[in-house]
């Protein structure tokens, strides 16, 4: 793993030279957080564990315990080991240094709340699922930020929850991630992406549909959920469609190249041009 180590070095050089409040330096520390993920997924974790654990164990003990009992692990395979915390603390960095407008803040939130998920089934700890349930509900309330990341961490709350059997919280979070759908700029990739996050949208507007039933609310209520899930489907094929009268006092042409443009993006995707 020379080029990994290296690559370490290098980034931690940097945020040596980085002041607190860099408007970097939380980009920089997310980099590092996901070296160090990758440097463990690297080594073979379940050669660690069985150089590491000794007697008869049942694989119930957390990571540190396993650490603290070893016999005679090596250095690097307990370092190793430690790997996956070190990610997690850079990540928590990372969020606490990047202002709370930042664009990248929800999807920092996000991915320290993957990181805490990840990381449960090995310390079966009851503060990693609430760091990681904080960690996505403040993804959702920071609302100066990119929409998507907002929607994405409420999805994984939403499934955390309903691990839990809290279906009622799980359809909170949906309800939430369904109020900023609208907000979701449906053109800002390719048009062949466009199916697919309709797609994605509808599955979303099911799923809230589904848990709202499920936790008892009112059938007005998941109702309005489906129907807010098709206009918005509806909506991002015709929000161009604006009035263009302004460009005609534009120079001559670019009114009429934007509504050429405009038909070729919304016309219908036939067999012929796939």
């Amino acid at each position: 793993m020379t080029d990994l180590d290296r690559a370490i070095g290098l980034i931690e050089k940097i945020l040596a030279s980085l002041p607190q409040g860099h408007l970097h330096r939380p980009g920089y520390l997310e980099d590092l957080s996901s070296h160090y993920q990758w440097k463990f997924e690297a080594t073979n974790r379940a050669e660690l564990l069985q150089t590491t654990s000794h007697g008869d164990r049942n694989g119930s003990e957390t990571v540190a315990e396993i650490d603290e009992e070893a016999s005679t692990p090596s250095n690097d395979k307990v370092e190793a080991i430690q790997y996956p915390d070190k990610a997690i603390e850079l990540s928590i960095e990372a969020v606490n240094s990047c202002r709370e407008d930042n664009w990248d803040f929800a999807r920092l939130l996000r991915r320290l709340g993957d990181q805490l998920l990840q990381r449960v089934p090995v310390t079966q700890s009851d503060d990693d699922i609430e760091g990681c349930l904080r960690a996505y509900d403040l993804a959702l309330k920071a609302d100066l930020v990119a929409p998507r990341d907002r929607i994405f961490a409420t999805r994984s709350a939403a499934s955390v929850c309903m691990q839990a059997g809290t279906v009622l919280k799980a359809s909170e979070f949906l309800d939430e991630a369904m109020r900023i759908v609208p907000n979701v700029h449906t053109r800002t990739s390719e048009r062949e992406d466009e199916y697919d996050r309709a797609a994605k949208f509808r599955n979303l507007a099911s799923d809230a549909v589904a848990l709202a039933l499920q936790a008892g609310k009112r059938p007005y209520e998941a109702l309005s959920l489906l129907e807010l899930g098709n206009a918005v489907i509806i909506c991002s094929t015709i929000d161009c469609w604006s009035d263009v009268s302004d460009l005609y006092v534009t120079p001559p042409g670019i009114a009429e190249d934007f509504e050429k443009t405009r038909r070729e993006i919304d016309a219908p995707v036939s067999s012929s041009n796939k």
